[in-house]
């Protein structure tokens, strides 16, 4: 089984790899840069959606919670207010002390106007220290100050409200009523909420002699809920005990109404003790971010609820913002990949076609440049193949013109040097037969110059008669300018039996003499040869002092292109110095120095050698 599980693996491995090797390969190119552009693409925007999902989460129940805490603080500064305004107008000893008199008999109607001044100051004193909307006081009927109806009221009016009958028939000290219950006499009452209070006969407990009610504008309440939505479909509410709503934001009411209610009250019952984190609740079949509070002292509670589907509609925003950005990431890592893989498959193609027109036997191609990547290298490496076929076709063809001529060279062969010293002695006779010894000189110093520079055919020869070539141009050339230059030898004779490249130094003294002595406004100088050598090498410099050279005209010189038009020393130069190194290797070779009106120093570097062999 395990062999056959092998055999079928390996057989689908290579029907895979045969597959891929098929396929083209800017195909191949083009998947494996989408893949591996869209995967880690698509994680990441994945990843970051469900981070971001779950960070927005948790900042919208931060905020709700934020926005909670704050609303609860604000409703119960306002609470406060109210709670300690009634605490000093029932300990006010004025106030009580004229509330027992107005239960008397014998109240007479200077005391009840002296009284109700007395009461009126005290009442708009404390309206104002306490920030409350207005304290009233409900006191006996048939008073001067009774029907005054701005601070003070009749009693037996407020016995009828609503308020007074749930404040009479309940175990409350006092009762914090909503707009619901203020139906009295006041035509603004439903817009308020109230914090009654029905005042006892200090010494007979069993009898009132007033009520005191504080009342507040029901729509500072209302503000502080408005500014608790997080969310425009957030509803936040203030219910009492009994679930009546004390204050609320635009539509609350009609939800509260329906089957809302008891599910609401259901869910946030046991929670209500104190500020509570936000925890998600199914009402009437739809889930709702909720949270509950009491308001200390009284019997309210803060209630908020946001519907869940409105928060997740906000990362549902976020959600199409990620895919449509994945769907841009995925158009562009196409066009990258196609691009990317038709650039490289376009020069590989280019390659292609030109390797063909090799193939077919035209060398006249040249592939383009095409950078330093692998396919740059591969495009260089066949200029540089194709270069070395076309050079060993044209060696080949070379050769087979020398082949062709190899008689002819044969038969320049056959001419000896010998032929050449032979006419040169027999000018030399026949100058002396006619009596010009100048003649005979001349061609004699020349007859030495060319054996020594023939020298058997040998390349290397040694610095002596090298020197001698150099002493037989520099004699022939005084036989014709009448002796003006002056050749001088220091330290030569030690460097004699070393070996030299053979023409070598005879170029420099003729650049000396042509090129700087020759220029001068007298035309004559002298030309310094001086030796020297080391441990491993010899250095013979050549100085004259000619009419040197501009900094320009010497990088020409270097170049081999100075003069090279007329008698070629220019390339001479050039010429030995690229022997040299071709020979010696890099760090030999020529070196040349000038300086305009003073001369040249040319410096010859090579290596010790005495042998037939380097």
């Amino acid at each position: 089984m395990r062999m056959k599980l092998l055999s079928y693996s390996s057989n689908v491995r290579r029907a895979f790899v045969g597959f891929v090797n098929n396929v083209s390969m800017r195909k191949k190119l083009f998947a494996t840069f989408f893949i591996f552009m869209t995967i880690p693409f698509g994680a990441y925007i994945t990843y970051s959606y469900n981070q971001s999902t779950r960070a927005q989460e948790e900042q919208m129940v931060y905020s709700e919670e934020r926005a909670f805490e704050q609303a609860l603080s604000l409703i119960n500064y306002n609470v406060l207010n109210i709670n300690r305004a009634m605490e000093l107008t029932i300990m006010d000893e004025t106030i009580l002390a004229v509330l027992d008199r107005s239960v008397q008999d014998s109240y007479s109607t200077i005391d009840q106007i002296r009284d109700f001044l007395k009461l009126k100051d005290k009442v708009i004193s404390l309206e104002k220290s306490q920030d409350v909307s207005r304290i009233r006081i409900y006191i006996k009927n048939g008073l001067l100050f009774s029907s005054e109806n701005q601070s003070f009221y009749d009693m037996e009016k407020a016995q009828k409200s609503v308020w007074y009958q749930k404040l009479h028939y309940s175990s409350l000290v006092s009762l914090w009523c909503p707009p619901s219950y203020m139906t009295d006499e006041d035509g603004k009452s439903d817009s308020l909420i109230a914090n009654v209070r029905i005042l006892k006969n200090p010494t007979n407990y069993r009898e009132d002699i007033g009520i005191l009610r504080i009342d507040m504008e029901e729509q500072r309440i209302g503000k502080i809920l408005a500014d608790a939505k997080v969310i425009p479909s957030s509803q936040v509410a203030i219910v009492n005990s009994a679930g009546d709503i004390v204050s609320s934001t635009d539509g609350f009411e009609a939800l509260y109404a329906g089957a809302l209610k008891k599910d609401l009250l259901e869910s946030v019952k046991g929670k209500e003790r104190e500020v509570s984190h936000a925890w998600k609740g199914a009402l009437n079949g739809e889930t709702y971010l909720l949270q509950s509070s009491s308001i200390p002292g009284n019997d309210w509670t803060l209630l908020s609820m946001s519907p869940y589907r409105d928060i997740i509609t906000i990362m549902d925003k976020l959600r199409n913002e990620m895919i449509m950005l994945l769907i841009g990431c995925v158009v562009l890592a196409y066009l990258i990949s196609n691009f990317i893989s038709y650039s490289i498959t376009k020069r590989i193609l280019k390659l292609m076609k030109q390797m063909n027109r090799v193939k077919s036997g035209d060398l006249q191609v040249h592939a383009m440049e095409f950078g330093k990547d692998e396919v740059g290298v591969l495009s260089n490496t066949f200029n540089y193949m194709v270069l070395q076929m076309k050079s060993y076709i044209e060696e080949k063809e070379r050769l087979g013109k020398e082949i062709k001529n190899s008689e002819f060279r044969a038969l320049q062969a056959q001419i000896n040097p010998h032929f050449l010293y032979n006419t040169l002695e027999l000018i030399h006779w026949k100058a002396m037969e006619h009596q010009a010894p100048s003649v005979s000189a001349i061609v004699q110093t020349l007859a030495k110059f060319y054996k020594l520079s023939l020298s058997r055919g040998d390349e290397m020869i040694p610095i002596f008669d090298e020197m001698e070539i150099a002493r037989s141009y520099v004699r022939i050339q005084n036989m014709r300018f009448k002796n003006s230059i002056q050749l001088v030898e220091e330290n030569m004779e030690e460097l004699y039996e070393y070996k030299i490249p053979k023409i070598i130094l005879q170029p420099l003294v003729e650049n000396a003499i042509l090129h700087g002595i020759r220029r001068k406004k007298e035309e004559q100088g002298m030309i310094l040869v001086r030796g020297s050598m080391d441990n491993c090498c010899i250095c013979i410099e050549v100085i004259d002092d000619g009419v040197g050279f501009t900094p320009e005209r010497l990088a020409e010189v270097k170049s081999g292109q100075y003069e090279s038009h007329r008698n070629g020393s220019g390339y001479g130069l050039k010429n030995i110095d690229s022997r040299l190194r071709l020979q010696y290797g890099e760090q030999f070779g020529l070196e040349i120095q000038s300086v305009l009106h003073e001369g040249t120093h040319c410096y010859v570097r090579i290596p010790l050698f005495k042998g037939k062999e380097l």
